[in-house]
C-alpha cells in the first residue's frame, strides 16, 4: 500500500503541475515535526484542524492540504509558493478545491472500504487472494458465523499468512476491517425508517442489539438511535429550506 501511495501521489502531482502549474509536495506524518519552527507549526495546525492553511512563505503563499485516508491523516501536501497577485477569496478557493479533489483521491485508493487490485504485474498472488478476500467480506459481512479462519480458507491462504498479509497490505487487522464493513453498512440502513436498532444489527451481523448498539458508538461518536435521529433533523431542516418561497 505505501507503494502504491507514492505512486499515486507522484501521478497526482504530474497533473496538478500540468493542469494549475502547481508543484505539490506529499510529506508524510511521520516527518512533520522535521523543519523550521514556523512551517512546523503551521502544518501541525492543518493537521490539528484537518483543515488546509495557508503559510507565507517567501514572496509567495503555500497552501498546506492534510490528506485524510481510513479517518486518519497519512500526512500533508504542499504547494510551491502561490502567486501573490491572487486575491484572498481566489487563494481560499483554491486551497478549497485542492483539499476536496485531494482527498477524494485518497478515499478511493487507499480506503480498505475501497481497496483495488494494483495494476497488472504490481499485483502479487497474495494481493489478488486479498482482493478476493475483500470482494467476500462485503458479500457475507451479515453473516453471523463469518471469521478469519473461514474467509482464509476461501481464498486458499493459511489463516496465520492470510492474517499477516491482510495487516500489512489494509493497516487493519480483519475484525477491525470486518466492523468498519458493518457499521458502513448500518450507517446506510439508519436512513431507513421502516428498520428498528435491532432489525438493523441483525442486518449487518450482530445477534446482540446492545453489543451493536456499543460498537457504533465507539466508533461513530454516538449512538445509532442519535445518528438517525440527527439524519432525521437535517433532512426536515433541508426540506423547509426548499419549500420557502
Amino acid at each position: 500500500m505505501e507503494i502504491a501511495r507514492q505512486r499515486i501521489f507522484k501521478e497526482y502531482q504530474r497533473i496538478f503541475s500540468r493542469f494549475l502549474g502547481l508543484k505539490l509536495t506529499f510529506i508524510d506524518i511521520k516527518e512533520v515535526n522535521c523543519g523550521s519552527e514556523n512551517p512546523k507549526k503551521a502544518y501541525l495546525e492543518a493537521l490539528r484542524l484537518k483543515k488546509p492553511r495557508i503559510l507565507q512563505h517567501g514572496n509567495g503563499l503555500r497552501l498546506i492540504i492534510p490528506v485524510i485516508a481510513n479517518e486518519e491523516i497519512s500526512g500533508l501536501l504542499l504547494t510551491e509558493n502561490v502567486r501573490p497577485s491572487f486575491s484572498n477569496s481566489q487563494i481560499k478557493a483554491l486551497s478549497d478545491l485542492l483539499s476536496l479533489t485531494i482527498n477524494s483521491i485518497a478515499k478511493a485508493h487507499f480506503d480498505p472500504s475501497n481497496f483495488k487490485e494494483m495494476d497488472g504485474p504490481l499485483a502479487t498472488r497474495a494481493q489478488k487472494s486479498l482482493i478476493k478476500a475483500i470482494e467476500y467480506i462485503k458479500k457475507n459481512f451479515h453473516q453471523e458465523d463469518i471469521s478469519l479462519k473461514k474467509v482464509a480458507t476461501e481464498v486458499c491462504l493459511s489463516q496465520y499468512y492470510f492474517s499477516h498479509i491482510f495487516k500489512k497490505e489494509l493497516g487493519m487487522n480483519f475484525i477491525e476491517y470486518l466492523t468498519r464493513v458493518r457499521l458502513e453498512e448500518a450507517t446506510k440502513l439508519l436512513n431507513n425508517p421502516g428498520l428498528n436498532i435491532n432489525q438493523i444489527a441483525f442486518a449487518v451481523g450482530y445477534q446482540d442489539p446492545a453489543y451493536f448498539s456499543k460498537l457504533f458508538k465507539k466508533h461513530k461518536k454516538i449512538s445509532p438511535l442519535n445518528y438517525r435521529n440527527n439524519k432525521n433533523k437535517k433532512n426536515n431542516f433541508k426540506i423547509k429550506i426548499k419549500r420557502r418561497p
